[in-house]
């Protein structure tokens, strides 16, 4: 069981590594923790770090219009620069349908 001076000096490495600009989920993994909770210890201390919204450019549609449904999601993903499920939502707005069906 932690004691309370466990748990400062917990939320301490926790605030000195979001400090650092380390991923709230690597973080939550090597302290076992969800990411909600790193957040909250981090927030808490006065750290915010709100991600930017992902811009898409005319080239990362144009990309996703022409492979989309052709070539596996993740390939794609990898060629512009984002995550799956971020390309996933983005040809679901833009009234792609398809996916890997390759």
């Amino acid at each position: 069981m932690l004691t309370c001076q466990d748990l400062e000096k917990r939320d301490q490495d926790i605030i000195r590594r979001a400090k650092a600009g380390e991923h709230y989920a690597d973080i939550a993994r090597d302290f076992r923790l969800s990411r909600t909770r790193v957040n909250w210890i981090a927030n808490n201390a006065g750290i915010q770090r709100d991600p930017p919204a992902r811009t898409w450019t005319k080239r990362d549609c144009d990309i996703i219009r022409r492979y989309y449904g052709k070539i596996r999601t993740a390939e794609i993903a990898k060629l512009i620069g984002c995550t799956k499920n971020a390309l996933i939502g983005k040809a679901h707005r833009l009234g792609i349908a398809g996916g890997d069906n390759v």
